[in-house]
C-alpha cells in the first residue's frame, strides 16, 4: 500500500505527477507508523514528503526483480515528480539490495558489492546493470564493470539516496528521534570547531597517519582534532580509548563532533587503531545524547556493510545506538582499495568538504551523491590508458560502487555556528471568513535573512504555502477565508541557522443564537417529569441560518442527548427544519424551570444556542433528574 503524506491529506494508488522532493521506501504499514514523525516534520518544514512500501510498489511497478521495480519507481517519481532524495527505510531484509560482482585487474578487489548506487543511479534500461545470476550465489544479482569501459550514464547518482540499517519500527523510532533531536535543537556550537581525523599505522609504516594530516584544509586546522598513529603534531595517539573520549566531549573542545573522518584497516565490526581495533563494543561507549555527533567517513575495507543484517556492524550500532554515536555513516562494502583507494578517499573526502559548503550542497546526500558524481569524472587512475575517457577507468568506477550512505540524505551539513532566525509574523491571529495577508520578516541580529524557506500550514483546512524570503528577509501568503477554528504552523528554516517554529491562531467565529420550538405546535410547552416518555425540539431554518448547517451529533437539550433526529419542515414555511427527540427522565429540569436551552455546533465548529419556554406540570411535584448546578 501507499501512504500519501502531501499536506492536503490525499490518499492514492496511482501516484501520478503531484510532485514530491522526499520519499522514504519501507517494508509495511508498520514501518509506516513509525517513519511518521519524520515525514511530518519534512512536510512542516516545507518539504513535500511521502511514505511507500516495498509491496505497493512491487504490485504497481514492472520489472525482473523487486529491486528491478523499486529502481523503476524511483525512476518514475525523478522524471514525472521532481524527486531528488530517497531514503531507503529498512535493512536488506525490509528493503532489498542490490549487489554488483566487480572485476578488476587482480583478483583481490574481484567480488559482489552491496551497492545503494543501483537506486541512486536512476537510469533504466541499461546494460550494464542487466539482472542475472551471480557467480558467487544463486539469487539474483548484477555484473557491472565490463572488461572495455561502461557507459558514464550507468554510473552517475541523481537521486541522492541513503540507507537506514533498522530491522524493525523500534530501531525505526530511535533513529528517527536522533534525527529530530538534531534537526530541531541543534547544538549551539561552531562545526568549523568540530572536525575529527583519526589514522591509524599501517604494519610500521606512518603512511596513513601522513596521509591523514596531509588531508586537512589549512583554514580548519587550528580548530580540528587529530588522532595519528604516535601522536606526533596531533592531539593524542590513535587509540580506542581517545576516540571515545573525544566523541563524548572528553577533549577541550568539550563537544561532540559534526564530521569524522578514519583512516585504517577496518573490516565491518572495527577499524584498526594503533594498539588495537575500535569497534562495535567502542561505539556503545559513545554516550553523547542530545548532542550526537554528526557523520562517520571510514575509509576502511568493508566498514559500510549494508548488505548485512547483523545489527552490530559498524554503521548499524553507529546509526542506531538511541542515545549515542551519530547521524550517519559512510563507507564500503568490500575492500576499499589499496593505497590507490586511500588517495581516492581524500580526493572523495576534499570534494565532499567543498560541497558542505555549499548553500545548494547543504544536506549529506546531495553533497554524497555531487562527491560521487566528480569521482567518476576526475579520478585519475595509473592503469588507464592516458587518452581513455575518465569513466573507463576501473579504480573511479570501483570506488563509485563500493561506496554507500547509511543515514537519511536530508540530514543538514553546518559548516558554522548556528545562527538564530529572529521571525515576525503579522497577524498573530487571524479572523475567520475573512481573506488575510499573511506577513512574515526573518532577521538575524538586526540583519534581514534572505532565502529562507518558510512554510505556512493548516492541515484541517487543506492549508499548504511554502515561500522564500526575499532580500529584504520579507514574504507574504495570501489565505483565503477559513473557517474552522485553531491552529497555523509557521516553520522557518535556512542552511547553517537554527529552525524557528511558531503558531499563529484562527479565532472561532462568535455564538450563533438560533430559533428552537419544545414541542412544535404546542403551547404552552408543558413537560411532565414523570413522563416515560419523549420531547421533541426543533431547530428552525430561517433567513438567517440554515438547520442543514448543524452537526446533529454535537446537540444536546437540557443536559441530555438525542435519540433521534430527521429534518422535516415543522413550522410550514417550505424550508426543512432539524426536529430531535430526548427522553423525559434525561432532562435536568426542575418544578422551577421556566426555560430550556439547546447547544450544539455547526459542521464548521461553530458554537449554537437555543431557548423557549416550558411549563413544568403538574405544579409543585417537580420529577426527573436534579439539575447538576
Amino acid at each position: 500500500m501507499e501512504i500519501k503524506l502531501l499536506p492536503l491529506g490525499k490518499t492514492t494508488v496511482n501516484i501520478g505527477t503531484d510532485p514530491s522532493d522526499y520519499i522514504i521506501i519501507t517494508s509495511d504499514i508498520t514501518m509506516v507508523d513509525a517513519f511518521m514523525p519524520l515525514a511530518e516534520w519534512r512536510i512542516k518544514k516545507g518539504i513535500l514528503t511521502e511514505i511507500f512500501t516495498v509491496p505497493w510498489i512491487e504490485s504497481n511497478y514492472n520489472g525482473a526483480d523487486i529491486q528491478e521495480k523499486i529502481k523503476n519507481f524511483i525512476y518514475d517519481c525523478y522524471t514525472n515528480r521532481g524527486t531528488r532524495h530517497v531514503l531507503l527505510g529498512g535493512n536488506s531484509d525490509l528493503v532489498p539490495i542490490r549487489y554488483s560482482y566487480i572485476y578488476h585487474y587482480d583478483t583481490l578487489h574481484n567480488g559482489e558489492a552491496a551497492t545503494d548506487l543501483y537506486y541512486s543511479n536512476c537510469t533504466v534500461g541499461d546494460e550494464e546493470w542487466e539482472v542475472h545470476e551471480g557467480p558467487k550465489s544463486p539469487t539474483p544479482h548484477v555484473t557491472y564493470n565490463p572488461p572495455v569501459g561502461c557507459s558514464i550514464n550507468a554510473l552517475m547518482p541523481r537521486v541522492n539516496v541513503g540507507r537506514l540499517l533498522v530491522a524493525d519500527e523500534n530501531q525505526a523510532a530511535d533513529v528517527i528521534n536522533k534525527i529530530l533531536t538534531y534537526e530541531r535543537d541543534v547544538p549551539a556550537m561552531d562545526y568549523h570547531q568540530a572536525f575529527m581525523y583519526h589514522a591509524a599505522d599501517e604494519g610500521g609504516r606512518i603512511f596513513y597517519q601522513d596521509f591523514a594530516d596531509s588531508a586537512i584544509p589549512d583554514y580548519l586546522r587550528p580548530n580540528t582534532r587529530t588522532l595519528i598513529a604516535d601522536g606526533t603534531d596531533a592531539d593524542g595517539q590513535s587509540t580506542p580509548e581517545n576516540i571515545i573520549s573525544f566523541m563524548t566531549g572528553g577533549s577541550d573542545l568539550g563537544l561532540p563532533f559534526n564530521f569524522v573522518w578514519s583512516v585504517s584497516h577496518g573490516y565491518a565490526y572495527g577499524l584498526t587503531t594503533n594498539t588495537s581495533s575500535f569497534t562495535t563494543y567502542h561505539i556503545d561507549q559513545i554516550i553523547n545524547q542530545p548532542r550526537f555527533n554528526g557523520s562517520f567517513y571510514a575509509w576502511a575495507c568493508t566498514s559500510a556493510a549494508i548488505g548485512s543484517t547483523d545489527p552490530t556492524v559498524l554503521p548499524a550500532k553507529w546509526v542506531n545506538l538511541p542515545n549515542g554515536g551519530g547521524l550517519a555513516w559512510i563507507g564500503s562494502s568490500i575492500p576499499a582499495g589499496g593505497d590507490h583507494g586511500a588517495w581516492h578517499s581524500r580526493y572523495y573526502h576534499e570534494e565532499m568538504w567543498e560541497d558542505s559548503q555549499d548553500y545548494h550542497h547543504h544536506n549529506l546526500g546531495r553533497a554524497f551523491a555531487e562527491a560521487k558524481t566528480r569521482t567518476i569524472e576526475n579520478f585519475p587512475d595509473p592503469h588507464c590508458n592516458p587518452s581513455d575517457p575518465p569513466w573507463h577507468c576501473r579504480w573511479g568506477r570501483y570506488h563509485a560502487i563500493i561506496w554507500n550512505l547509511v543515514g537519511d540524505p536530508m540530514v543538514p551539513l553546518f559548516n558554522h555556528m548556528p545562527g538564530t532566525l529572529d521571525v515576525m509574523v503579522y497577524p498573530q491571529m487571524v479572523e475567520p471568513d475573512i481573506a488575510t495577508t499573511l506577513s512574515i520578516t526573518v532577521e538575524n541580529e538586526g540583519d534581514p535573512v534572505a532565502g529562507a524557506l518558510v512554510c505556512v500550514m493548516k492541515s484541517d483546512e487543506d492549508v499548504y504555502l511554502t515561500d522564500y524570503t526575499d532580500a529584504n528577509g520579507e514574504c507574504q501568503f495570501q489565505l483565503s477565508p477559513l473557517s474552522i477554528a485553531g491552529s497555523i504552523d509557521v516553520t522557518v528554516t535556512k542552511y547553517n541557522y537554527r529552525p524557528y517554529e511558531a503558531i499563529i491562531q484562527v479565532s472561532g467565529k462568535e455564538d450563533v443564537e438560533v430559533l428552537i420550538d419544545i414541542k412544535p405546535g404546542s403551547y404552552p410547552n408543558s413537560i411532565n417529569l414523570k413522563s416515560k416518555g419523549k420531547v421533541p425540539v426543533a431547530i428552525l431554518t430561517n433567513d438567517d441560518f440554515d438547520a442543514y448547517d448543524v452537526d446533529p451529533v454535537s446537540c444536546e437539550f437540557a443536559g441530555a442527548y438525542p435519540l433521534r433526529w430527521k429534518m422535516e419542515d415543522v413550522d410550514n414555511d417550505g424550508d426543512h427544519d432539524m426536529l430531535f427527540h430526548f427522553k423525559t427522565r434525561e432532562l435536568e429540569l426542575t418544578k422551577e424551570s421556566t426555560e430550556a436551552t439547546l447547544g450544539g455546533e455547526t459542521y464548521e465548529g461553530v458554537q449554537i444556542t437555543g431557548t423557549d419556554t416550558v411549563n413544568i406540570v403538574p405544579k409543585g411535584k417537580g420529577y426527573g433528574k436534579k439539575s447538576k448546578k
